[in-house]
């Protein structure tokens, strides 16, 4: 899903030199970068990380601005490719040098940690947090600000993994509000974030309200989007003539395939479907005009709806013995 996006929006400074290491401050951290700089509407740098320290990999997706992607390119015109910008958090400043040729960049970083992150983060609850946390918190632009805002949204004792989950799936005040509006008060977290990963938001939840399926919480509400039930499937469902349907009834058709389109073909070859439960057990059971037809042309042209059923659940000799049964007396 969608769990592994990252929807951070970054905002990008460029320098002209990079700045030097100074003494006394925090290990500085290095690696590679590399980036596609296309002339498109959705620039974006992907920058792959290989701690070199450690070898350890760290990889995500900076989504830049189409300003700050222009000026970028407009710096390597000038300089016959050679580029410099950085990122400047709460954590540190990730600074780039590199080339950009044939819209793609390469180079090398530098992360250089902020000395009073790690203590801040501590004074709100976040223990002592090792290299690659800092590191992760200044890729994804999390620091004492987003712990601030969920700290006073009620999310307490949080780990800070699930604060960097937060800040990558854009949970903050605005959201939850938003949320609160749409009658879905005090979610947990993870709640939250599955509304985000599905898309689901204040709009999302009002159209779905307004379905007919009486209140919905959390768990109808991501059925409802997985499923992909819109207003016009459910109006469809309805114009079928079987009556109210509820939630579970439109979501098996939906997953069946019960449509409109098969009603009507059925109906074609003499077959009227007025019963739900008849009309979705032919789709489950792979009862499709093609197999009715089928067994017409064999010569049993007088089948029933049950008679079509017990074929294709027991077979062929089921449905014989039966009719020879059945002549018997």
């Amino acid at each position: 899903m969608k769990l592994g996006r990252i929807l951070a929006a970054t905002a990008i400074t460029l320098i002209g030199v990079l700045p030097a290491t100074v003494a006394g401050q925090a290990t500085s951290y290095e690696g590679t970068w590399s980036g596609r700089f296309a002339d498109t509407d959705d620039r974006s740098i992907q920058i792959r990380v290989s701690r070199w320290d450690n070898d350890s990999e760290w990889n995500t997706t900076v989504r830049l601005d189409d300003a700050t992607a222009q000026a970028i390119i407009e710096q390597a015109e000038s300089g016959d490719g050679f580029v410099t910008f950085e990122l400047v958090r709460e954590a540190g400043t990730v600074a780039f040098e590199g080339q950009i040729r044939r819209q793609r960049g390469f180079g090398e970083f530098t992360f250089t940690e902020d000395l009073e992150f790690r203590d801040t983060m501590r004074e709100l609850g976040y223990g002592r947090l090792d290299e690659d946390e800092v590191f992760s918190a200044a890729m994804l632009d999390v620091g004492p600000r987003h712990g601030e805002e969920m700290a006073r949204m009620g999310f307490v004792d949080l780990e800070f993994e699930e604060l960097l989950s937060s800040s990558i799936f854009g949970i903050d005040a605005d959201f939850v509000a938003e949320m609160d509006r749409a009658g879905y008060r005090d979610l947990e977290l993870d709640e939250l974030i599955s509304f985000r990963v599905f898309d689901i938001d204040g709009d999302f939840a009002a159209e779905a309200n307004d379905l007919g399926f009486g209140d919905l919480d959390f768990d109808d509400m991501i059925a409802l989007e997985v499923h992909d039930i819109t207003p016009e499937f459910v109006e469809d469902a309805n114009s079928m003539g079987f009556g109210s349907l509820d939630m579970d009834e439109v979501m098996s058709m939906k997953i069946h395939g019960l449509t409109t389109d098969y009603i009507d073909a059925m109906a074609a070859l003499d077959l009227y479907l007025t019963d739900f439960d008849d009309a979705l057990s032919f789709r489950i059971h792979g009862i499709t005009p093609e197999f009715v037809e089928e067994m017409r042309d064999a010569g049993f042209e007088d089948l029933d709806a049950e008679e079509l059923l017990r074929i294709r659940i027991h077979g062929l000799d089921d449905i014989l013995r039966k009719r020879r049964s059945a002549r018997r007396y």
